[in-house]
């Protein structure tokens, strides 16, 4: 065969071109190239990936959220500087000492079959953001409720269940007293009930916050603290007959007081 001949079979073969060739990712002698083919996904992959995405970080974000909205705010979680306390630490610098320790019952008990317990569905209070001041013989503590938890209760102690969560928020329901019993469970000898010198109500988000302070005390080795809350009646007299809610505050004889670091504001607003 002629060089001639020869390079017309070779241009005859040049303009036959593989089926596969129209294909893209397939090469002139066709090898399809997978890698290159499957490389770039399709759109509706795409859209799958980024609802995905989208749907893990409003799940994270909604977590987060409800950790920051279930933690107490700063005003509940700091010392409540007062008159009591100022006159205290001007009056003794050097021995004026803030104590804390982490609440023993967070949560208020179930008290069943006995006279001065009578409400069973309890556990609707928590308590936190305890104080010690002994040179001021002070006790702060706070005491919180969520108000969608809460109609439950009001109701089966006379108050209407038909209340809206925004009456429940601004309403007053509740009396606060501060007691303390000795190892035995019975109140320590010459101690009594004591109501608050001050009480300051915060709402935030779903809750109510009491701040409590309470006044002349003198805390004694092997005495616990309760705080116990009480409804009150139609005319907004606390009704000391019915606890709807009993929390161990302060352990003196198994749990350890921690020293409270005052901040410069503090020691600033205290000197004022």
């Amino acid at each position: 065969m002629s060089d001639n001949e020869n390079r017309n079979n070779d241009e005859d073969q040049e303009r036959v071109r593989h089926p596969l060739d129209e294909i893209e990712g397939v090469s002139d002698d066709g090898i399809v190239d997978w890698s290159e083919k499957y490389s770039h996904s399709s759109l509706f992959t795409r859209i799958i990936k980024w609802i995905f995405t989208a749907l893990v970080l409003f799940v994270c974000a909604a977590i987060v959220f409800r950790i920051w909205m279930a933690g107490d705010p700063k005003t509940v979680k700091n010392l409540t500087i007062n008159d009591t306390l100022c006159d205290a630490y001007q009056s003794d610098e050097e021995n004026f000492a803030v104590y804390t320790q982490t609440i023993y019952d967070m949560y208020s008990d179930i008290y069943e079959d006995t006279d001065l317990y009578t409400n069973q569905d309890t556990g609707y209070f928590y308590s936190s953001g305890l104080f010690y001041i002994p040179s001021a013989g002070e006790i702060q503590v706070s005491v919180r409720y969520n108000v969608r938890t809460l109609s439950t209760m009001l109701s089966k102690n006379g108050y209407d269940e038909d209340m809206s969560q925004s009456e429940i928020m601004n309403g007053e329901f509740f009396a606060f007293r501060l007691t303390n019993e000795d190892d035995d469970g019975v109140l320590a000898d010459g101690e009594y009930y004591v109501v608050p010198a001050s009480s300051e109500k915060l709402t935030r988000f779903f809750y109510v916050y009491y701040c409590l302070t309470f006044d002349g005390l003198t805390v004694e080795d092997g005495e616990d603290y309760y705080i116990e809350i009480y409804m009150l009646d139609e005319d907004g007299e606390p009704d000391y007959d019915s606890c709807v809610g009993r929390m161990k505050v302060y352990n003196t004889s198994t749990r350890e007081l921690l020293e409270y670091d005052l901040s410069s504001s503090e020691k600033k607003e205290l000197s004022k």
